[in-house]
């Protein structure tokens, strides 16, 4: 499905800025985008890994976390609570055959395919791949937040590493631009990752939750 440059027009981005309304996407905003202060800024105590060029949020770490447990355990309970804690409504079917030609090559822009809940399991390796959607609310629009969310765990700790930062309205047209730091929104989006990402971690965490051996 082919998008114009007038389809990309989101409510939350409808304001003035210079530039296409690609560019728009990505940075548009009605104040300044701050600066990176720091080589690893955090954001409720997780710490994000930002593009010096671009400030693209490639990745957001989550704290390790002691829990009961090796690590073939730990994602085996990981297994268990994915299903029930993380949001699975947030599909849309959307796909694009354009629209990155104006884009710096580590700002991706891509549709809001639907994707397994849960991707990979390793647990000899103590890791599972989930795909993870998490609804907001910014400026009194609705927006879904998407990531690729990885749980990591060894004897007795875990962590949840989130990559893959996206996020977009999808009552309009479906188009998931990366997270930029500082750019409008960029804070609630990632905010309703880590919440649903804390829940995870609480549920995995529980030594009274079933183990799926």
């Amino acid at each position: 499905m082919h998008l114009s440059r007038s389809d990309l027009a989101m409510p939350m981005l409808k304001r003035a800025c210079s530039g296409t309304a690609v560019a728009c996407l990505f940075g548009c905003a009605s104040t300044p985008v701050p600066h990176v202060a720091s080589a690893n800024p955090e954001l409720n105590g997780y710490q994000l890994v930002v593009s010096a060029n671009t400030r693209v949020i490639s990745e957001m770490k989550g704290p390790m976390l002691a829990s009961h447990g090796s690590a073939s355990e730990l994602v085996a309970k990981a297994q268990y609570c994915v299903p029930r804690i993380l949001d699975t409504s947030a599909r849309t079917q959307t796909s694009l055959d354009a629209l990155v030609a104006d884009l710096p090559p580590d700002v991706q822009v891509d549709g809001g395919d639907p994707e397994a809940l849960i991707e990979s399991v390793d647990r000899d390796q103590g890791q599972l791949v989930a795909n993870n959607r998490s609804p907001f609310s910014h400026a009194s629009v609705s927006y879904v937040a998407r990531s690729k969310l990885a749980v990591k765990a060894q004897e007795g700790e875990f962590r949840i590493i989130q990559s893959n930062l996206r996020f977009g309205n999808s009552t309009t047209v479906n188009v998931f631009p990366s997270v930029v730091f500082g750019s409008d929104g960029w804070d609630d989006a990632l905010t309703a990752l880590q919440r649903s990402g804390n829940k995870l971690a609480a549920c995995i965490a529980d030594d009274s939750q079933a183990l799926d051996h």
